[in-house]
């Protein structure tokens, strides 16, 4: 699909620049952006909404401190 964007000048020499030393040109370079930038996007707004659904959940103290010492004494013999 083809679109036309505006991008800043100094923006668009640094992706120039960018292209050339990759060896690609600059709309795989600009795909490859929007790509990654989605893809954070998404991860983010995945993690934003899981921390949301479980921010209501204040951890009680005591099971966490039940939690470390199961963990402590499952790694007690590990040898990392």
């Amino acid at each position: 699909m083809n679109t036309t964007v505006s991008i800043p000048q100094k923006l668009c020499k640094q992706a120039d620049k960018i292209a050339i030393d990759m060896g690609i040109s600059q709309s795989k370079l600009f795909t490859a952006a929007i790509k990654k930038y989605v893809e954070e996007y998404k991860d983010k707004n995945i993690a934003n909404k899981f921390n949301k659904a479980y921010s209501k959940y204040v951890p009680n103290e005591q099971i966490l401190k039940t939690g470390r010492a199961n963990v402590r004494e499952l790694l007690k013999n590990d040898t990392w």
